[in-house]
């Protein structure tokens, strides 16, 4: 057992260094070997098939990938039960996989039931809540609802700032997500004022050279500089 844990923490490993094939050949045979040793219903089986799916998907074979997270989920709606912890984050890799393959709908959908899901078993200031309120803006962005994006964004800095702190990481992160959400809305001069405030936190949080600080600087500048329009560019 504890060879086959440090095995699928290897494969993790791999994926997170950036070699997914290295990663998808890993996860292939140690889910091989669990199917074989411990039998399908197993949780180091359950595990193995959700990893080698999202493996796929970091992969691009999202041929793969889709009817594995598929199986993965349903797998462990069997097994663990449709409000377990894992079951949900199978959903949500589900949701990211159509999310790969250009189908928002599809993914929209899912993390909608994603983000229901984790409110009710886990609570709305869980971190797999605040994931899945984060994913379901983006892909609410990626299908250019803005006033959806806006809302998801809004309510995710709410809970970051209330249960995280305003000076933590992830809080600085949704502000910039909800700045980015208002820019692409035309809501520029919001959009200004959201910018200035992640500036503010990043100068006094990690200094003003950080390259996060500097990159927000460069961003609020050019949203200032559309703000005001072309009558203000420099000559």
């Amino acid at each position: 057992m504890q060879t086959l844990t440090a095995r699928l923490n290897l494969a993790h490993d791999y994926g997170m260094l950036g070699d997914p094939e290295r990663s998808v050949s890993l996860y292939e045979q140690l889910l091989s070997d669990c199917e074989r040793g411990f039998g399908a219903d197993h949780p180091l089986t359950l595990a193995s098939r959700s990893n080698l799916a999202s493996a796929y998907a970091a992969a691009g074979d999202l041929a793969q990938a889709i009817p594995l997270h598929q199986r993965a989920l349903s797998e462990r709606e069997r097994v663990l039960g449709a409000d377990h912890p894992f079951t949900l984050a199978s959903r949500r890799n589900f949701a990211y996989a159509f999310v790969l393959a250009g189908d928002l709908e599809q993914a929209i959908s899912l993390y909608e039931r994603s983000l229901s899901d984790s409110e009710r078993v886990l609570g709305p200031g869980h971190p797999q809540t605040l994931l899945s309120r984060r994913k379901l803006a983006d892909t609410y962005a990626a299908a250019e609802d803005w006033n959806l994006s806006i809302a998801a964004n809004e309510q995710a800095l709410s809970e970051c700032e209330r249960v995280l702190g305003p000076d933590h990481l992830q809080t600085l992160v949704s502000r910039s997500q909800l700045a980015r959400a208002c820019t692409a809305a035309g809501d520029l001069h919001r959009a200004a004022r959201l910018y200035e405030r992640v500036l503010s936190d990043l100068e006094r949080t990690v200094g003003p050279n950080h390259p996060q600080t500097t990159t927000s600087r460069s961003t609020l500048a050019d949203i200032c500089r559309r703000e005001l329009g072309p009558s203000h560019s420099p000559a």
